[in-house]
């Protein structure tokens, strides 16, 4: 972007880094429902800080 912020293109879109990573935590959460068969409402996502 011209203002100087990160964008990511997929297919025919634009996704700025939070809209990604919202996809990838929406497909780990189908991704566990559909393995464990029912509903995940509750999680704890860890990030390495290094």
């Amino acid at each position: 972007a011209d203002n100087g912020d990160a964008w990511v293109g997929v297919r025919d879109q634009k996704l700025a880094p939070p809209q990604v990573s919202a996809e990838v935590l929406r497909k780990m959460k189908k991704t566990a429902e559909d393995y464990l068969g029912e509903p995940v409402t509750e999680a704890v996502i860890t990030v390495p800080a290094y």
